[in-house]
Parts: C-alpha cells; structure tokens; sequence
C-alpha cells in the first residue's frame, strides 16, 4: 500500500466468524441479525503489527487523504498502460478514506463471538498464507 490512511477498522479472525454462523443457525433468533466486527484498530496500528511480525521498521505516520487520492490516479493511469490491475482503484480508496467499525455486542451476548487479538489474527493470517505458499 502506498500509504496508511487515518483511519479505523474492525478486524475480525475467520474461524471465529465460522462459528458465530453456525450459533446464529443454532440459537439465534428468527428474523435477526447481527453484526460480526471483531477488534478495532487504526490502519496505522494494523500496519504496525504486521511489520512488527516481518521484523520490519514501525511506521510512525499516516497519510493523508489526498495524498492517497492522487496516488490512485497515478495507478489507474500506469494500469492502462501496464495492463495489470492497479494497487490502488478509486473503490479501495474510498473505503480507506472511512472509518470502518461496527457494534457487535449483540453477536457476542447471543452468539458468543469471540474478539479475537488483532496480534492473534495477523499472525494466524501469516502461518495460513504460508501454509497456502501464498508468501
């Protein structure tokens, strides 16, 4: 990614998400919904956590808005050219320029979803992507 937004998220572990479902179908109520956020976190901080299990330097700053707006355009214009798809889309860059959170109290009184440690899930989301030699 060419930058950190400032932003927040809610990141949330699959297998945890797995088993909510499979309580909603067990217990959960007719006609209700419910939510499954999981932990919320900066995009600094979930950047920091992955580099911090890379052994990579810690990023201290965010960037900008604009900065990531002018970015996309600079990608959509080499992805004409280069044919690929571009790191950037004017999708990703919306929904990186928002806060992205979401109240999952319900699920975790009804369902008993788990929050799962953001640290926890990145380094679960790494053994599985090595696991898959995706990396």
């Amino acid at each position: 990614m060419p930058g950190i937004p400032n932003t927040l998220g809610t990141f949330t572990y699959a297998p945890e998400v797995a088993k909510a479902h499979i309580k909603a179908f067990e217990k959960g109520k007719k006609g209700e919904s419910y939510l499954l956020g999981g932990v919320e976190a900066s995009m600094l901080q979930f950047v920091n956590t992955i580099e911090s299990l890379l052994g990579k330097s810690i990023s201290t700053k965010t960037t900008s808005l604009w900065v990531l707006k002018l970015a996309t355009i600079a990608y959509q214009l080499g992805a004409i050219i280069n044919d690929k798809e571009p790191i950037l889309t004017p999708e990703k860059t919306k929904l990186l320029s928002h806060n992205v959170l979401c109240d999952d109290s319900k699920a975790q009184a009804e369902l008993d979803f788990i929050i799962t440690p953001l640290e926890e899930i990145v380094a679960a989301t790494f053994q599985w992507l090595k696991q898959e030699k995706m990396l």
